[in-house]
C-alpha cells in the first residue's frame, strides 16, 4: 500500500512543471524496451456483456473500472476510476468470440486525472497481424518523417487473468499536439471511417462535417481554414499550385506521408482506402499537416485490389480520386522530391537491414509473453508468430488460402521492386527546358570491369557529377568530370558487387538517371 501511495505521489509530480521545465512523463509508459502490464477490475460481474452493449448499441460509451499498472520494478500505480470501452471495426468483429478485444482507456472520464501525461491510451489486439510487429515498426518509421503516435507493448489482465498481448498506441489529441507542435491550439480533424479523400465539395462546411470529425475547438465550429485549403488543393492552377499551397498546406509533410505509405504498402490510409489519418491546422505555420493513424494493416495487409510488392509508386490506380497525391505527382518538382524521399527511406529507416534488425529486437522483447498468451485469446499459434516475422505465412481461410507477407521478406521484395520502377520511371527523361534526345547512356564492360558513359551536360553547367547508387538507393561511388558539357568516359568499378545499380547525372541544377546491371 505504501508503494502504491508513493508512486501515485510520483505520478502527480511528473504531471506538473519541475524546475521551470515540462517533464514528459509519457516517456515512461512508451518505453519500448519492456512489456507494460495493466490489470482491470470491473465493479460489476457481467462486465463483458455490458461492454459489448456499450460498443454495439450505446454509441461506444465508457464503463468504469479500477486500473492497476504494474511497473518494471514490481511496484504499482492504482487509478480507481477510469473509463474503458471496446474499440475498432474489423479488430472488434474478428475478435467477437474471444476475450481479446481492442480497448480504449479514458483516464479522465470520471475524474480530472491523467496517467503519466496521457488522457487516453489505445490497446490494439493484433488480430490481423501474426507477427505483432506491423503497427510498432510502421509507426516508428513514420516518426522519422512526420508527427506520429508512439507505440509500446502491453499485456492486459482482468481480475488477475491474462487477456493477451497488445500494442499500446498513443492517442492523437490535444496532449499529442502539445508534444509535437509549437502551437497546439489549432483545429484537429479526423477522416471518417467511410473515407474522406480531401476533395472540395463547395463552401458549405456542413458538407464536410459528414466526412470528417473535428476533434478540438469543437465549440468554435470554425472550418473555414480547412475548406479554404481544400479549395486551393483542388482548384489551384498547375502553375500556381506550389505557391498557393505554401500558405495552407505543408507539402513536405504530405510528400513524406505518400512515400511512407508506398514503401510500406500501407493502403488502409489516405493513399488507399481514403481513411485513417488526421489533419492538423497548425497556427504557427498556417499550414495543415497530415498525421497517420491505425497501421495494423501495413506491410501489405490491406490489398486494395493492388499488388503489395509491385504496385507502382507513380502510376497509382486511384489518383483521380486522391487529389493530394495526384497534385504531388503531377508537379515535376514535387515528384522529384517524392522520388528522392522514396530512395532515402529505402536506404534508411525502411531498409531491409533496418527492419530486420528492429524485428529481431522487438521479438526478443515480446517473445516470452506471446508464448504464454492464453489459448482462448490466440488468433495465431506461436509457430505462426515466428514464421511471419521471418517470411511469408500461408494460412487457410475458409476454402481459400491467404498469404500474409513477412516482416523481413516484405522489404526484401518491395524495396527491390520500387527501386527498379523508380529508376525506370526517371530514366533519360528531360529535367528542364532545352533538353532533347538521350542525354545519358550507360553500358557495362565486363572485360574492363568499368561503366562506359556517354553524356551531354546542361548548357553552361560548371560541373557534371555522376553518382552510382545500388538497388536500395545507397551511394556507392561519385565522380566529377573535368569537361561538364559532353563526352564519353570510362568509370572503373573495382570492388563493386554484381547487381542492379543506377547512374545519376547531376548537371546545371537538374538530374537524369539510368539503370545498369553490373556482372562479373
Amino acid at each position: 500500500m505504501k508503494r502504491d501511495l508513493l508512486l501515485i505521489g510520483i505520478l502527480a509530480v511528473l504531471n506538473v512543471r519541475s524546475f521551470g521545465e515540462d517533464v514528459d512523463s509519457t516517456e515512461l509508459i512508451f518505453n519500448d524496451s519492456i512489456v507494460h502490464t495493466y490489470e482491470l477490475q470491473y465493479y460489476v460481474a457481467d462486465w463483458d456483456s455490458i461492454m459489448e452493449y456499450n460498443k454495439e448499441d450505446a454509441d461506444e460509451i465508457y464503463m468504469p473500472a479500477k486500473m492497476i499498472y504494474r511497473t518494471a520494478g514490481g511496484d504499482s500505480v492504482v487509478l480507481d476510476s477510469i473509463g474503458v470501452r471496446y474499440k475498432g471495426n474489423s479488430s472488434y468483429e474478428m475478435a467477437k468470440n474471444t476475450p481479446k478485444k481492442s480497448f480504449k482507456f479514458h483516464f479522465d472520464e470520471y475524474k480530472d486525472q491523467t496517467f503519466f501525461g496521457c488522457e487516453r491510451l489505445n490497446f490494439n489486439n493484433c488480430v490481423l497481424d501474426p507477427s505483432y510487429l506491423r503497427e510498432k515498426i510502421s509507426y516508428d518509421i513514420a516518426r522519422k518523417y512526420m508527427a506520429s503516435p508512439r507505440v509500446a507493448y502491453a499485456t492486459i489482465m482482468i481480475d488477475t487473468m491474462m487477456i493477451g498481448v497488445y500494442t499500446q498506441v498513443e492517442q492523437v489529441d490535444e496532449l499529442f499536439l502539445e508534444r509535437n507542435f509549437d502551437n497546439p491550439d489549432g483545429n484537429l480533424y479526423k477522416a471518417g471511417d467511410d473515407g474522406a479523400v480531401l476533395t472540395y465539395e463547395g463552401p458549405n462546411q456542413t458538407t464536410y462535417e459528414a466526412l470528417y470529425e473535428l476533434k478540438t475547438n469543437k465549440n468554435d465550429k470554425d472550418w473555414s481554414n480547412f475548406v479554404n485549403m481544400l479549395y486551393k488543393l483542388n482548384r489551384s492552377s498547375a502553375g500556381k499550385f506550389v505557391s498557393d499551397m505554401k500558405t495552407c498546406l505543408d507539402l513536405d509533410n504530405c510528400i513524406k506521408h505518400l512515400a511512407w505509405t508506398i514503401v510500406l504498402s500501407h493502403f488502409d490510409s489516405y493513399t488507399g482506402s481514403g481513411r485513417n489519418y488526421y489533419m492538423y491546422d497548425d497556427p504557427k505555420s498556417g499550414r495543415f499537416f497530415i498525421i497517420p493513424w491505425d497501421l495494423n494493416l501495413s506491410f501489405g495487409q490491406y490489398p486494395n485490389n493492388w499488388n503489395m510488392i509491385t504496385n507502382s509508386p507513380i502510376a497509382i490506380g486511384n489518383l483521380a480520386e486522391r487529389p493530394l497525391n495526384r497534385r504531388i505527382l503531377e508537379n515535376d518538382s514535387l515528384k522529384t522530391v517524392y522520388l528522392e524521399c522514396l530512395k532515402e527511406m529505402i536506404a534508411g529507416r525502411a531498409s531491409n537491414e533496418s527492419i530486420a534488425a528492429e524485428a529481431d529486437r522487438l521479438k526478443g522483447i515480446i517473445d516470452s509473453v506471446v508464448k504464454v498468451e492464453p489459448d482462448t485469446s490466440k488468433f495465431y499459434s506461436y509457430e505462426q508468430f515466428t514464421t511471419n516475422i521471418e517470411g511469408d505465412l500461408v494460412i487457410q481461410s475458409g476454402l481459400s488460402k491467404i498469404t500474409i507477407l513477412g516482416i523481413k521478406s516484405f522489404p526484401d521484395q518491395r524495396n527491390a521492386a520500387l527501386m527498379q520502377q523508380i529508376l525506370a520511371g526517371v530514366s533519360n527523361r528531360p529535367a528542364a527546358a532545352g533538353y532533347s534526345g538521350n542525354l545519358l547512356k550507360c553500358a557495362w564492360n565486363v572485360t574492363t570491369s568499368s561503366i562506359l558513359i556517354r553524356f551531354a551536360g546542361a548548357p553552361g553547367a560548371q560541373t557534371t557529377q555522376f553518382v552510382l547508387c545500388d538497388s536500395r538507393g545507397r551511394v556507392v561511388g561519385r565522380m566529377t568530370v573535368p569537361d561538364p558539357q559532353q563526352g564519353r568516359i570510362q568509370w572503373k568499378t573495382a570492388n563493386i558487387v554484381p547487381g542492379v545499380y543506377s547512374i545519376v547525372m547531376k548537371t546545371g541544377g537538374t538530374s537524369l538517371s539510368e539503370r545498369i546491371i553490373i556482372t562479373k
